[in-house]
């Protein structure tokens, strides 16, 4: 888990500061995906008994996590084709949809570690 977090904050700190503001937010919005799998596989694995994938449409998929790295790396990878797809239109609007979709991803992975670390405290 602290080398997911590593991870993120080197992307943040080492991002390419001549790169435009979408390029990095998509950056930060893959990474997190990846954060989110690994988190999620981790907990599911390590506590089987006491942790459980709250989303109910990833709940029987997460418990595979070859499976879940496929859905998940695919729904990721639609998501940002369809924003650059839309970026060439609407610049603006993929601009504040990928914010708000690595919002609610970063969150996830963020309460994700919360709950493993609460987890190995007791």
């Amino acid at each position: 888990m602290k080398k997911v977090v590593l991870l993120l904050v080197l992307l943040i700190v080492f991002s390419p500061c001549y790169a435009d503001f979408y390029s990095f937010v998509e950056k930060i919005y893959i990474t997190s995906n990846v954060a989110d799998y690994v988190s999620t596989t981790y907990l599911l694995q390590k506590y089987p008994t006491r942790i459980e994938e709250s989303n109910p449409f990833m709940k029987s998929i997460a418990k595979n996590p070859y499976l879940f790295a496929l859905v998940k790396g695919g729904s990721t990878f639609l998501v940002v084709k369809s924003l650059r797809n839309l970026k060439e239109d609407n610049k603006t609007l993929a601009t504040v949809l990928l914010c708000v979709f690595t919002t609610a991803i970063t969150y996830i992975s963020a309460r994700n570690v919360s709950i493993g670390i609460r987890i190995q405290k007791r």
